[in-house]
Order: structure tokens, then C-alpha cells, then sequence
């Protein structure tokens, strides 16, 4: 039975996550794991982390922010072996009912790049989440010598576009300027 908890930074599950989050995702879309924990450890950050476990092994995990009236999630990854068993939808499904009303923000890869591009966005699309595709959005380098990525951003529980925009600009703002500060 798959059960979601906190993941805390002596979380013994924080090994597994970082194999996870270092094989799901391109080195120009994730920040260096060391400074992932110091985001858990830090009391003053609003970033956490929960997991999907079943019988004490990793099945997923989602990273997010909390600002003042949305919440941002920044990363999601599935083990590619679990993935198709509804794995995913549960624990996104977890993460939602913990924010009320709140909507939640997310960037994605350009759809039209490739097969599993347009894949995540469709599974964000059956959770009822909106692609903005007249919105121009870059998400700034994780590394000081690094590279932009054009992205999308998507959105749940918000259907203004200059909302949305404003929100893109926290997240640029807040969860980017980590990349110096930590």
C-alpha cells in the first residue's frame, strides 16, 4: 500500500530521492542535491518535499514552494519502473488536497520538444491543470555558468493569464535567487 509523507532532512529516503531527482531530470532543469537539503534544513525557506512509499522503498517524490496565495511545485518524478500504476496521480492528488484553495503553479518543457514532453503535459491536463502557451516564460539557470530553458508555464485553480504572469515572476524571483543564496 502506497502511503505520502514529509520528507525532513535527515529523511533516510533523501539518498533514493537524489538517484530519482539526478536521473529524471537534465542538468540545465535541477539544482545541485547539496543544495536541496540545505532548502529542507532551512526553517526561514518555504520549500518542501513530500514521497510516495511502499513497503519502505521510494516510489516518487514532489518538491514545492509555499508563497503567500499559490504554491509552486518545482520538481515531480515517478521511478520509471513504477511509473503507469496511478503512482503519480495519487501523490499529486496527495499534494493538492493539502492546498485548499490555493492554485498551483508549475513549469514544464515546451510540448512540441518531445514525445515526453507532451506526456507530462497531457497527465497535467487530465488534473485539470491549464497550459499557457501565449505566455513567454524562461526558467532561469540553476548554475551560475548554466543556461535559460524555455518552458510553459501551467496552472490549477487560476484561469488569468496576468495572474499567472505575476506568479511566473515570484517563482523567478524567489525559487532563482536560491542558485546564489544557497
Amino acid at each position: 500500500m502506497i502511503e505520502y509523507c514529509d520528507v525532513l532532512p535527515e529523511s533516510r529516503l533523501l539518498k533514493d530521492i537524489e538517484i530519482l531527482y539526478v536521473g529524471s531530470f537534465p542538468p540545465a532543469e535541477r539544482r545541485n542535491f547539496e543544495s536541496v537539503k540545505i532548502l529542507l534544513e532551512r526553517e526561514d525557506v518555504p520549500f518542501k518535499m513530500i514521497a510516495a512509499v511502499e513497503a519502505d522503498e521510494l516510489q516518487g517524490f514532489l518538491s514545492y514552494w509555499e508563497f503567500e496565495g499559490f504554491k509552486y511545485i518545482e520538481h515531480f518524478a515517478i521511478d520509471v519502473r513504477k511509473r503507469g500504476n496511478g503512482i503519480g496521480s495519487g501523490l499529486l492528488e496527495y499534494f493538492l488536497q493539502g492546498c485548499g484553495d490555493n492554485p498551483v503553479i508549475l513549469e514544464v518543457e515546451l510540448p512540441e520538444t518531445s514525445y515526453d514532453a507532451r506526456r507530462r503535459v497531457d497527465f497535467y491536463m487530465r488534473h485539470c491543470f491549464i497550459i499557457w502557451k501565449r505566455l513567454n516564460y524562461v526558467q532561469p539557470a540553476y548554475e551560475k555558468d548554466g543556461m535559460p530553458v524555455a518552458m510553459r508555464l501551467m496552472s490549477l485553480r487560476l484561469n488569468d493569464q496576468a495572474k499567472v504572469a505575476q506568479m511566473g515572476e515570484v517563482i523567478r524571483r524567489e525559487v532563482y535567487k536560491s542558485i546564489d543564496e544557497y
